[in-house]
């Protein structure tokens, strides 16, 4: 959960945050792009690394917008490319993140 003194992550912003959870060097330079995001999140990549963050709030008027098909699309592409990668397919989870 993030508290309320918590900014959303940017290209910007991106870098010093990876840094800080020693993903990334301190002062070295990851070029970082907006990946797209959805409605509820933003998603940036970040040298090797893709990051997802939760908004605040939807970006959208009303919940159940007419994206939701397009969003489906987007959620279940990583299902397909798992499957086509079988018993090689790996998710590191927590453990990547060197929480230590």
């Amino acid at each position: 959960m993030r508290g309320p003194g918590v900014e959303l992550l940017s290209p910007s912003t991106v870098g010093a945050y990876l840094a800080r959870r020693r993903l990334a060097q301190h002062g070295s330079f990851l070029e970082a792009v907006e990946l797209g995001g959805e409605d509820s999140n933003v998603v940036l990549g970040a040298g090797p690394y893709v990051v997802k963050q939760a908004l605040p709030r939807l970006r959208v008027a009303e919940v159940g917008s007419t994206i939701r098909s397009e969003r489906t699309v987007t959620w279940n592409q990583p299902l397909r490319l798992e499957a086509e990668i079988g018993s090689e397919a790996a998710f590191a989870g927590r453990a990547a993140l060197h929480l230590g």
